[in-house]
């Protein structure tokens, strides 16, 4: 079992971000982002996590209790019933949506990369 810490971490990491820069994200200090992983911190406000799942593209019921799907994307793949198409279809719908999930990756990676040129 995780600790809500160990999942902002986690979320934080997968989304390439140190406490300093999620701190900026969301509006509070690096020192606030440290105690809410080292546990120092036992609950975060609802306020922040929300902040950290809108910065880190993950779930903020799955940062505060570990249950549900990890991120939006999982979320949104979940969401989808596939159920009712033929299998040929299936297969093409879901090639394109991984497609589609992968240049919008690479697309919010290369702004990323423009950003930090910038600053």
């Amino acid at each position: 079992m995780t600790t809500i810490g160990e999942r902002i971490k986690e979320a934080m990491d997968a989304a390439g971000l140190d406490p300093p820069r999620l701190g900026r994200a969301i509006g509070v200090s690096k020192q606030a982002i440290s105690a809410m992983i080292s546990g120092s911190t036992k609950s975060p406000t609802a306020e922040n996590v929300f902040k950290i799942a809108d910065a880190t593209g993950y779930q903020a019921r799955w940062i505060t209790t570990g249950k549900g799907p990890k991120t939006k994307r999982d979320a949104a793949q979940e969401s989808l019933d596939l159920s009712e198409i033929d299998p040929q279809s299936r297969a093409a719908f879901r090639a394109a949506l991984r497609s589609y999930a992968e240049q919008s990756k690479n697309e919010s990676n290369s702004a990323d990369l423009d950003t930090r040129k910038e600053g």
